[in-house]
């Protein structure tokens, strides 16, 4: 997304007629400032999750525990989790 955002841009702006001048940068605005709540949101989430994992490990006495909390918290991500796992 961060590559071809000029091509999205573009393809969002010939959805919205071109008679309403200030539309297209609202929607700009709006799915920009959306998407940004949800990457920040599943940050918020990841850091739960490590959270969680280092009481666990904490908890029962588990090796490693920055290395488990750490990585729950990054596998969790829809994004990042994926490809780290």
């Amino acid at each position: 997304m961060a590559v071809d955002r000029d091509r999205i841009v573009s393809f969002l702006f010939r959805l919205v007629r071109p008679r309403t001048p200030m539309r297209p940068s609202w929607l700009e605005h709006s799915v920009s400032r959306s998407f940004g709540g949800f990457l920040r949101g599943q940050a918020l989430s990841g850091v739960i999750y490590g959270t969680i994992s280092m009481a666990a490990s904490l908890l029962l006495g588990l090796p490693y525990m920055p290395v488990t909390a750490a990585s729950s918290g990054i596998c969790s991500h829809p994004f990042f989790g994926p490809f780290i796992s």
